[in-house]
């Protein structure tokens, strides 16, 4: 069993996640793991996305995942909070703006996003949580919990932290977006 990838530390982190969310109206990113230096240690870091864009994210990730390497050794395990706009459709349903983003279709909830995973890629994690805002009020819906479904293995963003050679990925990406510095 690992120490962060089961159901009930993930629902543990949901409920936190859920009480810095209605006390601030606001979730900071935050990023859980452990390493092969210390793998009993559960670390925690804050995370900073200064843009929505993915490749953005994803070479922050990617870079953030390279320094935790060289400081602490290889990430064993890895659990990331953020919030999300999310499209919750039903079963067959598709969405009325299938080429809008998703941030800026009017049928868009707010969500808080868990993804989990191991680097081995044998668990992982998903919390959905969707949530809507009443004047100071956040009213939560039901969450989606999926821990170790079968068939599952990409938890997107998260795959970063993981391998190097998708930081040279996305380094590649932003110096072709935005040129050198």
């Amino acid at each position: 069993m690992t120490k962060l990838i089961n159901e009930p530390q993930l629902k543990t982190i949901l409920e936190l996640a859920k009480m810095a969310l209605t006390r601030d109206a606001e979730l900071v990113p935050i990023l859980f793991f452990t390493t092969t230096k210390n793998p009993d240690q559960i670390r925690i870091t804050p995370l900073k996305f200064d843009k929505p864009d993915h490749d953005d994210k994803a070479f922050y990730l990617a870079l953030i995942g390279n320094d935790i390497k060289t400081k602490l050794g290889d990430i064993q395990e890895a659990v990331m909070i953020n919030d999300a706009y999310a499209l919750i459709l039903a079963k067959g349903q598709k969405p009325n703006d299938a080429d809008m983003p998703v941030r800026d279709n009017p049928a868009r909830v707010e969500t808080i996003v868990i993804t989990g995973r191991t680097a081995d890629g044998k668990n992982n994690g998903l919390i959905m949580q969707p949530y809507k805002r009443d004047g100071k009020n956040i009213n939560f819906d039901e969450p989606t919990i999926e821990v170790n479904k079968k068939g599952s293995y990409s938890v997107g963003l998260l795959d970063y932290i993981f391998n190097p050679l998708l930081a040279r990925q996305a380094e590649r990406v932003q110096t072709s977006k935005y040129g050198k510095n």
